[in-house]
């Protein structure tokens, strides 16, 4: 390849792909400030207010809504999914929650998204890291989060798994 390109081998690369890769001596974290920061712009909500959780427990609405949105909802689901493959696993249950309702997003779901990139505004330098172990063993940590709902008299059982090596 590099008699085709031009190329340049980087031993220690700070940045890869919008990802900002910051090495200290008890491991490597990895974030994504610049684009979290791009998507809030884009989706006009870099003043926004943040908060704490990215999801509300009462997402209970009217389940035949018939109103139209013009608010670009799939773009957005979207633009923060691509955080939560890559350094945002603290978003993957919002995200995909909202993801449900792609075709034809109701109130709630625009309002869930919107939430979304509030939480991600307080959040935007948040990332994940890889810990350096002391005897080279890698240690597999998982996660369950599971919960009953009560949505349109019908219980629904949620179950949640994340798993971090």
């Amino acid at each position: 390849m590099s008699k085709k390109f031009k190329m340049t081998i980087c031993e220690k690369p700070k940045t890869f792909l919008e990802m900002k890769i910051e090495r200290k001596v008890d491991g490597t974290k990895l974030s994504q400030s610049v684009y979290a920061n791009k998507a809030l712009e884009k989706f006009h909500m870099k003043e926004a207010n943040a908060v704490k959780i990215p999801t509300m427990s009462n997402n209970i609405s009217n389940e035949n809504e018939e109103e139209e949105f013009s608010y670009p909802f799939s773009e957005a689901v979207g633009s923060t999914l691509y955080l939560t493959n890559r350094t945002r696993p603290d978003l993957s249950y919002a995200i995909n929650f909202n993801n449900r309702n792609m075709e034809k997003p109701r109130r709630v779901d625009i309002v869930n998204i919107k939430r979304c990139f509030r939480y991600l505004k307080g959040t935007v330098n948040s990332g994940i890291k890889y810990y350096v172990s002391d005897n080279d063993t890698m240690i597999l940590n998982a996660y369950s989060d599971s919960e009953y709902k009560w949505v349109y008299c019908a219980i629904l059982w949620w179950t949640n798994c994340v798993v971090f090596t």
